[in-house]
């Protein structure tokens, strides 16, 4: 099969279907750019074709389309290259962090995956409070749950926990959280989405979109936003319900990020950032 790709009204290939596969799952070519192959009627998105999926597999036939469709279509801003383009000198987004290069397929992750890894995170961020079990009595326990107030869990923790446990608290907590975000800025991954073999990565390339979009502002921004009582709720309802409606699986926090999560390709590699 030769497939044809364009952007920005210039043609490129024709390429074989494990080369345009490879060029989807390392980013050189994004799910905007224009696709055609004997089997399709008119040039197309590459993401409708697929689904909004980071792989192809072809159907049909149908003659190839008449001269000047190309331009018809909107093509993305930046330069594919000439026609007739060899795959190796195909380069899209030269900026881009690559903290890993997934080298397989890109498929979106579940939904069902991405709450289990949530859920994970979440437990792990309670193994910080584990010094408290033996020391807090269940009337001090209970009077805790459902307080927002800083001041007053500040109060009755002081009443029984001193001051050495509580230091060791807050130290937990933050190694938790800095773990988290060191796997964030180097893999894309939390604990829970490392156990589930799912990561984030930047939704038009396929690759590590940074540790400022995925650790900052999708992680650190986020976990703060989810613990401002009602409003965290409001937020994480807001959340599930836009990563459920979207094709891409994208959340609240995906969109602002502009990232998806997907399944770990077997030959995934990590690399320093």
């Amino acid at each position: 099969m030769k497939i044809f790709l364009a952007r920005n009204n210039q043609q490129a290939g024709p390429y074989n279907l494990d080369e345009l596969n490879a060029m989807l799952a390392n980013g050189q070519v994004k799910l905007t750019d224009l696709m055609w192959h004997k089997g399709m009627a008119e040039w197309k998105a590459i993401g409708e074709v697929t689904g909004n999926q980071w792989i192809y597999h072809p159907d049909g036939a149908a003659p190839f389309p008449a001269s000047g469709t190309v331009s018809s279509v909107p093509l993305a801003t930046t330069t594919l290259g000439a026609t007739h383009q060899p795959v190796q000198t195909i380069s899209l987004r030269k900026d881009t962090p690559a903290a890993v290069t997934q080298t397989g397929p890109v498929v979106l992750a579940g939904i069902g995956q991405r709450l289990a890894a949530y859920i994970l995170d979440s437990l792990l961020s309670l193994v910080p409070l584990l010094p408290l079990v033996n020391t807090l009595t269940p009337e001090q326990a209970n009077s805790l749950i459902g307080v927002k107030d800083t001041a007053q869990v500040q109060q009755i923790l002081s009443s029984a926990v001193s001051t050495q446990e509580l230091g060791l608290v807050g130290l937990l907590l933050l190694l938790v959280i800095g773990l988290q975000l060191l796997l964030l800025a180097k893999r894309g991954q939390t604990l829970g989405k490392l156990a589930l073999g799912i990561r984030i990565v930047d939704k038009e390339t396929g690759q590590h979109a940074g540790f400022i979009r995925v650790g900052l502002l999708r992680y650190l921004a986020f976990l703060l936003l989810y613990n401002v009582g009602f409003i965290g709720i409001v937020i994480m309802l807001v959340d599930l319900g836009m990563m459920i409606q979207s094709s891409a699986r994208q959340s609240l926090h995906d969109r602002l990020a502009r990232t998806i999560v997907v399944k770990n390709s077997p030959k995934a590699v990590s690399r320093s950032v």
